[in-house]
């Protein structure tokens, strides 16, 4: 699996849980919708969703919907 980054920078060093959406993914939205805190929004610049690190609470709703399995905790 190749990662890529496109989770959001911004104090990246003060989230709870550092996630992102891999290249994989297919733009379903299923992981928008099941994000309660509002952390996953889609980009139009890349065409693709992102995670903001400073609200995503690590929560993992994301990764059970997912159904490509394209989202990966990020080693810190």
């Amino acid at each position: 699996m190749k990662v890529v980054n496109y989770i959001t920078n911004r104090n990246l060093e003060f989230a709870v849980m550092a996630m992102m959406i891999t290249e994989e993914c297919i733009v379903c939205s299923a992981c928008q919708t099941e994000c309660k805190k509002g952390g996953i929004y889609y980009d139009d610049a890349t065409e693709r969703y992102v995670i903001d690190a400073e609200l995503c609470d690590g929560c993992g709703a994301c990764t059970e919907v997912c159904p490509v399995d394209c989202i990966v905790v990020l080693a810190r």
